[in-house]
């Protein structure tokens, strides 16, 4: 992808990544678990593999301008979800 393209509908890659989580998990409190963890952890890490900050918002998704609104907010929903997910994925 070049520089100021933007992939406009993520339904595909939402339902790849929903089927994976659903076959990789062996209970309702793991696929809950790998979703929260997920939610936590994909944008930093995807923000890092592209040379931004961790916590960085961009201004074309839905998500992201939501979040640009109350970035306290997003940082304590990143932190809940990290530590919710990794203890559902532990019991």
């Amino acid at each position: 992808m070049n520089k100021n393209e933007y992939i406009e509908d993520h339904t595909s890659r939402w339902l790849l990544r929903a089927l994976f989580v659903i076959a990789a998990s062996n209970s309702i409190a793991e696929l809950i678990g790998m979703t929260l963890v997920f939610t936590a952890l994909f944008d930093g890490i995807l923000n890092k593999l592209r040379f931004r900050e961790v916590m960085y918002l961009g201004t074309v998704a839905e998500w992201d301008k939501f979040w640009r609104k109350i970035p306290l907010l997003f940082v304590i929903m990143k932190i809940v979800c990290l530590f919710i997910g990794v203890f559902l994925c532990m019991i």
